[in-house]
């Protein structure tokens, strides 16, 4: 070996990968730690472990894990870890020895960097097993172990190292393992004598027959499933919802040599079950839960971690209209939330300004809608959102609003009784609003995360149409011509006027013969709060002379007046 290295956590783990070709027991663990090419590590001891080797080849199932550490007391020799009274049996695919730092500073574990060859040493890190080239420090592991593999005898063992270029005094009982493979070994030359070449391993007639689960009680264990040897999942029917149930599994083999064998029982993992859409822990879903799942969407409530889980109903650790959608099929015994959804067009979003008074929200699609939810976005020292309504009203819909903590407004809409929400070409839903602006001033409001549900639960895709915005004018109830300002005026006035609704307006200045001066507006115009400017010119754009002057506004259902004076 020449380097050492160290795990700095005591969540890391170093570990070996033997692949002997043939299934065996594992009797001793041999370490060699180190602090070669580094400035000392603290002898502090480790726990250690054994996996079998998964289908993808990185460890798997845990076959062992020491009820003690192992102390490190020595360094630059080998240490064995006695583990023949384990019961740790391997199948054919081998199995990773290793261990887990127990403190920070070490031991170092010493890595041959010269004979390296992927695919044998790896690291468990950040929740992850990496092989070291993998993760730029490439090495073996001084990591060996003595097994008793098939067809032979208790005492007839067999050390299994990671590297072959190591000479040992019983070469005819060693079984190197290179690159996953122990057959086709070179030769090797001990001190000038006959070349003693590594034996080919005996094929396995052995299999693996399944995997066993266990409920851990105080009792005793007691076997609760089996599985098959592909079937890593294992359904398990308790008596109750919300009470923790913890669980052991070992792998069963029919082996020719021993029999029916087993692998020490894996640690101990445990879970609490419950019913999906439940947030009352009744294990019962009701309209009480579909209620507090909206409040949860619209963050008029925060839900527990438990609460949370129940809500979840499709799992992907949001909770939104989507999961509202589910909890009314559950409710209600449909099968949509297990049906894939067909529809194809993308719904298209927009809003308009509803005359200064409400905000329109449309929807352009050409399937079905079951549940909505969108923020809305806007200075809410400018606006003030009221209570949401759909345009056309229908039994057993409900829609609510709430104000999050970012100043947001969140709207949801569902049916509670599993139908669909009907909208048109007038419009989708109504939001009444009251405006805290000054004459003319506009608001802007956005339109953000919006979620349509279809009839099959699934979300469709959607588009703000747009910028995702609209603004916001008061629009005004009724006519009116107000008095120019300033008046007198040298040379420019300004005239304001209000429009309630699209009209063909004209506002013309005259003088006091009733002569046409200058006409300010011929035409359309929209409804709103209007302003224009006279800069005391006359048609034809010459300056008018001092005086008093009458300006008139007109419109289909409208005619006013108002006098002026040009002091020069």
């Amino acid at each position: 070996w020449e380097s050492s290295i160290t795990g700095g956590s005591t969540d890391i783990e170093l570990a070996v990968k033997f692949t002997p070709s043939s299934a065996g027991e594992l009797y001793t663990a041999r370490f060699l730690f180190s602090s070669e090419g580094q400035t000392g590590y603290d002898l502090s001891p480790v726990e250690v472990r054994v996996y079998s080797v998964g289908f993808d080849g990185s460890p798997a199932t845990s076959l062992y894990v020491a009820d003690e550490f192992t102390e490190v007391t020595v360094e630059d020799q080998w240490i064995d870890v006695d583990l023949s009274g384990e019961g740790i049996v391997f199948d054919d695919q081998g199995f990773y020895l290793g261990f887990r730092f127990t403190e920070t500073g070490g031991p170092g574990m010493g890595r041959d960097l010269d004979g390296y060859v992927y695919g044998h040493s790896y690291v468990f890190l950040q929740g992850e097993w990496f092989e070291t080239g993998d993760l730029g420090f490439s090495g073996n592991f001084m990591i060996r172990a003595v097994a008793g593999l098939e067809n032979t005898t208790r005492e007839d063992v067999q050390e299994l190292v990671t590297t072959a270029n190591v000479i040992h005094e019983n070469m005819e009982n060693v079984a190197a393992i290179i690159n996953g493979n122990s057959t086709g070994l070179p030769a090797y030359e001990i001190s000038g004598e006959q070349n003693i070449t590594f034996p080919t391993q005996s094929v396995r007639t052995d299999s693996m027959t399944g995997y066993n689960v266990y409920q851990v009680l105080d009792g005793a264990d007691t076997l609760v499933a089996t599985t098959d040897p592909g079937d890593t999942t294992a359904t398990i029917s308790v008596p109750a919802n919300y009470v923790e149930y913890c669980y052991e599994v070992s792998a069963s083999f029919q082996t020719d040599s021993y029999g029916l064998i087993s692998s020490k029982k894996s640690n101990t993992a445990c879970a609490v079950p419950f019913t999906s859409g439940d947030t009352d822990f009744d294990s019962n879903v009701s309209l009480s839960d579909l209620l507090s799942v909206a409040d949860y969407v619209l963050e008029v409530l925060v839900p527990t971690e438990d609460q949370f889980r129940g809500a979840d109903v499709n799992d992907d650790r949001f909770i939104n209209i989507q999961d509202v959608v589910l909890i009314v099929d559950i409710i209600y015994g449909s099968s949509a939330r297990t049906l894939p959804s067909f529809a194809e067009s993308i719904a298209e979003v927009s809003m308009r300004n509803g005359g200064g008074t409400s905000l329109l929200l449309d929807l352009a699609y050409d399937g079905f809608i079951r549940g909505v939810q969108f923020n809305l976005t806007a200075d809410l020292s400018d606006v003030m959102f009221g209570s949401a309504m759909l345009n056309e009203l229908q039994e057993g819909v409900m829609i609510n609003s709430h104000t999050l903590e970012d100043g947001t407004t969140r709207v949801l809409a569902v049916n509670l009784n599993g139908g669909l929400l009907s909208f048109s070409s007038d419009g989708f839903i109504t939001i009444p609003v009251t405006m805290n602006t000054g004459r003319g001033d506009r608001v802007k409001v956005g339109i953000q995360d919006i979620q349509l549900i279809d009839q099959n639960g699934e979300s469709i895709p959607v588009n703000a149409r747009g910028d995702g915005s609209v603004a916001l004018e008061l629009i005004p109830m009724q006519y009116a011509l107000y008095q120019n300002f300033p008046n007198p005026f040298n040379p420019v006035t300004e005239i304001q006027f209000d429009i309630p609704d699209i009209s063909t307006v004209e506002l013309v200045v005259y003088n006091l013969m009733g002569q046409e001066v200058r006409r300010l507006v011929n035409g359309e115009i929209q409804a709103g709060y209007h302003r224009i400017v006279w800069d005391g010119l006359n048609n034809q754009g010459e300056p008018v002379s001092t005086g008093v002057y009458i300006y008139s506004l007109t419109s289909p259902s409208f005619h006013s007046t108002k006098k002026m004076v040009l002091l020069k």
